[in-house]
């Protein structure tokens, strides 16, 4: 059976990997006694450009981009320092 090469299929595909990969580390840190974490995040949670980005690339303009940081323009208290 064959199928097309879907980009968002695939990118979906890719972020369900890092799900999995993510579970996995932390099983085998606890079963290890590393006093170490493995974190992961949803994509769409995060402060990045992409899908404006991804939606300019491909003709769609009318998506406007998201401003970093918080209401003034600072660093929210998501962002990263």
């Amino acid at each position: 059976m064959q199928h097309r090469y879907s980009p968002w299929r695939a990118y979906g595909q890719a972020k369900l990997a890092n799900v999995h990969f993510a579970l996995e580390l932390q099983r085998r840190l606890e079963e290890a006694g590393v006093s170490a974490g493995s974190i992961v995040v949803h994509p769409s949670f995060t402060n990045t450009d992409l899908q404006a980005r991804s939606a300019r690339e491909s003709g769609r303009l009318d998506v406007k981009p998201q401003a970093a940081g918080g209401a003034d323009g600072g660093p929210s208290s998501s962002s990263p320092m």
